[in-house]
């Protein structure tokens, strides 16, 4: 199974951001060290669904964002929320 913060930890990516990104925090916009991270996790999402990789946890947005359709996002947060998925199928040798 794959975790999104596991494997790309905001914390970790804060170390190479140099200039602080939008992100939401309590339904409002502010500037922050995760701003971005989603957008990663949004991509990631929509190929997810077309490899058709079976989507373990996934939560989006409470609030629109303008880099991909409405709910087609992926949110995640550092210690908080994941997006998570796993192959579905076994391939043959």
């Amino acid at each position: 199974m794959y975790s999104h913060s596991t494997t790309q930890s905001v914390t970790a990516q804060s170390k190479t951001v140099s200039l602080p990104q939008k992100e939401y925090v309590d339904g409002k916009s502010v500037d922050g060290i995760g701003g971005g991270t989603c957008q990663v996790s949004s991509t990631l999402y929509s190929a997810v669904l077309y490899a058709d990789l079976s989507i373990v946890e996934r939560l989006n947005h409470m609030m629109t964002v303008g880099y991909i359709p409405l709910g087609q996002d992926a949110t995640v947060s550092d210690g908080g929320v994941d997006f998570k998925f796993k192959k579905q199928h076994r391939l043959s040798d």
